[in-house]
């Protein structure tokens, strides 16, 4: 109960400040970066615009690109247009698309690290149901992996953790999964979920032959 309280809370702290650059949510360019992914099996999940005709996800929502006929879809401005997959890299968990992202913006990348408990938002397609902005605090490094207590849920993996810098929002992480715990048949969501760090995510990016010029 204790979790949820808290979190529950966090929201109303972050909107009564009365500064023009307050951390609020994410602006409307901010979180259109951020689109649904379907793969013709019924699996869904979020990616992140990177740069004109190029969508990053996560690898692990691709699982099944390679079996003939599965086909993968990504929503552009309320159409889902067909995208075939550049680079995939299980290791990083993640994957690069190529789409047509029409006059999407790309997602701001962050360069600095985190500070213990500094507030980060989650921006993502739960459930594939309608976008989703969570609000939770970073918690730590392990493994490779960001740590935070962001509500996440399936569907979210490839999403964005986004922080706020003076009322700017940039990328600092993919979201990746939600950690829970068994209950018999079904799995509990504690509230807390991994992310794949920026940095892994720029030198992915450098790594893509495509790319190697730098992103547009």
């Amino acid at each position: 109960m204790t979790r949820w309280f808290f979190l529950c809370l966090l929201p109303i702290w972050g909107c009564t400040t009365p500064y023009k650059n307050a951390c609020q949510v994410p602006d409307q360019e901010t979180r259109a970066a951020i689109v649904r992914i379907a793969t013709s099996t019924g699996s869904n999940a979020s990616g992140v615009v990177v740069g004109r005709g190029h969508v990053l996800t996560v690898a692990h929502a691709l699982d099944d690109i390679g079996t003939p006929d599965v086909r993968v879809s990504v929503e552009i401005e309320g159409r889902f247009r067909e995208a075939k997959a550049l680079m995939i890299d299980p290791e990083k968990d993640l994957a690069l698309l190529s789409v047509d992202t029409a006059d999407l913006k790309p997602a701001s990348m962050g360069t600095k690290g985190l500070s213990e408990l500094e507030q980060v938002w989650a921006v993502g397609f739960p459930l594939a149901l309608e976008q989703r902005t969570t609000l939770g605090l970073f918690q730590r490094v392990d493994g490779g992996r960001l740590y935070s207590n962001v509500h996440v849920n399936s569907g979210s993996s490839g999403g964005g953790l986004f922080r706020c810098q003076g009322g700017a929002y940039e990328l600092v992480g993919v979201l990746r999964a939600f950690i829970a715990y068994r209950v018999g048949d079904k799995l509990v969501n504690i509230g807390e979920s991994t992310s794949v760090p920026v940095g892994q995510v720029l030198s992915f990016l450098a790594s893509v032959p495509r790319l190697a010029g730098g992103r547009t």
